[in-house]
């Protein structure tokens, strides 16, 4: 069967695509935590700059990647939303999977 993608809701979208970024911004949380521990060994009395500095980028890390996933795929889908209503849409084909079909019985 095939479909068209003629508009994609931005709000929901953009909740999930931030959802998505702010995961990957915690990939980043065990390096930033490696570079703020180095960065605290050097023995300069900047150290405890550098460790508090490596710490609140690895807090801030995921929500910075959320917000900024957001407000990209907020942008994108009220772009696509308006070159969807000049062009069509994007077409999709879809399979109808097999369901199956479950009758009640009266046992008792």
């Amino acid at each position: 069967m095939k479909v068209t993608l003629k508009r994609i809701p931005p709000v929901p979208a953009a909740k999930v695509a931030g959802m998505i970024y702010a995961c990957f911004g915690l990939i980043f949380i065990p390096f930033l935590l490696i570079a703020a521990m180095a960065g605290s060994l050097s023995g300069d009395e900047s150290a405890f700059l550098a460790a508090g500095l490596g710490v609140g980028m690895a807090i801030m890390m995921p929500i910075g990647y959320g917000i900024l996933g957001f407000i990209g795929a907020l942008i994108g889908c009220f772009i696509y939303n308006l070159i969807a209503g000049w062009v069509g849409g994007v077409e999709l084909e879809l399979e109808d999977s097999a369901t199956v079909e479950v009758t009640p019985t009266n046992e008792q």
